[in-house]
């Protein structure tokens, strides 16, 4: 995640087993020769690129006085599902509104390129601190569980929605010292949990229901992961380990046994 600046978390490169195990890559840069600077977005400029995925990339964009972050996908470089998936994320952010979410504002499509724009949150992702060997205390670890929960339990309460993806690169820490609960590309609506037939999330933030009953999953898959990413933000490591998904997935398993 841009050390600078982030927006939505970011685009996930699908795991070689499956598109739903998603682990994450971004780098940040100047405008290369394939960016969609020439398209009119509704009037957005780009100014420059901040993160780049599997799926797309995210850019700082300016139109007049405001800074917003937009992040994009081309329908031609990726599947079906992928675009499925970032349209359901624009349907269920557009509608949040919470101190602790990162809030969308507008979206659309220009010649092939799906756009979605958000507040541009200044600041880092708790995943950049960890990787700069940066421990939180159990009081800041508190506070920002607070704040995580706090989202949580509005899209929860008020959105009907299970965010799937909670860790430490989807959670924000602005300049100003406020937590914002990022990405809601892997989030589902409850009523859908029916139709679901796998598990979606990052391997190592996974819940055991998610591995072995995604159809009962609930909000308190949601709890697991933030209980393993407070784990995450006050050791510096994971408590479940592995060389591969499978051995991880294994891992989670045998623990859960073990209870």
């Amino acid at each position: 995640m841009c050390g600078r600046c982030s927006m939505l978390g970011m685009f996930a490169d699908a795991d070689a087993d499956t598109v739903d195990d998603r682990d994450e890559e971004a780098t940040e840069g100047r405008l290369t020769d394939d960016s969609p600077a020439h398209l009119g977005f509704h009037g957005y400029r780009i100014l420059e690129c901040i993160g780049r995925g599997g799926m797309g990339e995210v850019y700082e964009v300016s139109r007049g006085q405001e800074r917003r972050a937009m992040k994009i996908i081309r329908a031609d470089k990726i599947s079906e599902l992928e675009v499925k998936y970032f349209k359901d994320e624009i349907a269920m952010t557009m509608s949040l509104n919470h101190p602790h979410i990162v809030k969308a504002l507008e979206a659309g499509q220009e010649e092939g390129v799906h756009y979605l724009v958000s507040e541009l949150v200044e600041g880092r992702s708790l995943d950049f601190e960890l990787q700069k060997r940066v421990r939180l205390s159990s009081e800041e670890t508190l506070r920002v569980a607070l704040s995580v929960a706090g989202a949580m339990a509005y899209c929860w309460n008020e959105g009907k929605l299970i965010h799937r993806d909670i860790k430490p690169a989807n959670i924000i820490r602005s300049v100003h010292n406020l937590i914002k609960v990022a990405d809601l590309g892997l989030g589902i609506k409850t009523k859908q949990l029916i139709e679901q037939s796998s598990g979606a999330g990052t391997r190592n933030y996974m819940s055991p229901e998610t591995l072995v009953r995604p159809k009962e999953v609930s909000y308190k898959s949601d709890i697991y992961s933030l209980g393993i990413t407070m784990f995450e933000l006050i050791t510096g490591t994971l408590p479940y380990h592995g060389d591969s998904r499978k051995a991880v997935y294994k891992s989670i398993l045998a623990n859960k046994q073990r209870q």
